[in-house]
């Protein structure tokens, strides 16, 4: 199993930006047996479960957010329109982070320092909520 997914993550690598999703889903499609295949609803349950596992997840800092991604992609491959939302969303979030490299390699050396700060009181007061939210009686 782990060989058939490193596999399959290298021909996701490997596919075009704007298109991996959808290459996924034709290769998904091609070896199913149709839509009533009962992997499909394996993947639809799991890639649900793994969405609210990423939300629940999500405030906490770490890879909350991403986890969620990975059971989207995992819809994506039973459904085309989930296919071609994602690929247009890789191209929309490639945009923005080519952008803010770009913002950031101009900004001094003092703003970097700034923001650095200012984002990791973010993270630790998120953290710190969280932990009194969550283990706190």
């Amino acid at each position: 199993m782990m060989d058939r997914t490193k596999r399959a993550w290298q021909e996701f690598r490997r596919s075009q930006p704007g298109d991996r999703f959808q290459e996924r889903y034709r290769r998904r499609q091609q070896t199913t047996r149709g839509a009533f295949d009962p992997r499909n609803l394996l993947y639809l349950g799991g890639g649900v479960a793994i969405i609210i596992v990423g939300a629940l997840l999500a405030p906490i800092p770490g890879p909350g957010g991403i986890i969620g991604f990975v059971g989207l992609a995992m819809i994506g491959s039973i459904f085309l329109s989930v296919a071609r939302a994602l690929d247009w969303g890789e191209l929309r979030a490639r945009g923005i982070v080519r952008w803010a490299g770009d913002v950031w390699q101009v900004l001094p050396l003092g703003m970097k320092v700034v923001i650095g700060l200012l984002a990791a009181i973010i993270v630790v007061t998120v953290g710190y909520g969280v932990y009194q939210v969550m283990l706190s009686g």
